[in-house]
């Protein structure tokens, strides 16, 4: 099974293990009345134009679904493989997923909300394309969100703001540098970082 593969059906493995966990029977009271119409105010994952080639956008997704779960552990497990090393902090590479799970639970414990940052950033439209190394020293390209290093254009720090709050966007520029959280994955669909700072 390739990695991808991997990234793509083990969110829906652990969804499909807490609906048997909670029975096939609807709660009558929670369905909606028959006569209901529903609005949707945000895009649908699959919807958004994040620009990725395939392998990149298959492993968006499966990121997103495990952050849409809160599951420190699925997220640790798709960013830290047999395959290579995760920076998860400027300066540190975590080489287990449990080392990366003790280092976001840190975070969270500080207030960052690790999981709910990665559904906002994930959610951003137009990523931008940088260049890094793979583990052989390869050049690789490497899709980022969000899409700026520097201070955004007024479109983007809306974007931002929406996603993050105004606070936040606020409190992670810096001498006109994006200092906040970013996210990168590989052409191939490795996922390679999740840090904030400079």
């Amino acid at each position: 099974m390739t990695r991808t593969l991997r990234r793509l059906l083990a969110p829906l493995a652990a969804l499909a293990l807490v609906a048997a966990a909670c029975g096939g029977d609807q709660d009558p009271t929670l369905a909606p009345p028959a006569d209901a119409t529903t609005t949707t105010l945000v895009e649908a994952p699959h919807e958004i134009e994040r620009g990725l080639p395939e392998a990149a956008d298959d492993t968006a997704l499966a990121i997103r679904e495990w952050a849409e779960l809160g599951d420190l552990d699925g997220l640790a497990r798709l960013a830290v493989d047999d395959e290579g090393r995760f920076t998860g902090s400027f300066g540190e590479s975590f080489s287990t997923p449990e080392e990366l799970v003790a280092f976001w639970r840190t975070q969270d414990d500080e207030g960052e909300d690790v999981a709910g940052t990665i559904v906002a950033l994930i959610d951003l439209p137009d990523w931008y394309e940088t260049t890094g190394t793979d583990e052989a020293g390869n050049e690789i390209a490497i899709y980022v969100t969000p899409r700026f290093m520097h201070e955004p254009t007024d479109e983007n720090r809306a974007l931002l703001e929406q996603a993050l709050g105004p606070e936040r966007v606020e409190a992670s520029i810096v001498d006109g540098q994006w200092l906040g959280w970013r996210l990168g994955i590989a052409e191939d669909g490795n996922w390679q970082f999740f840090v904030a700072g400079d």
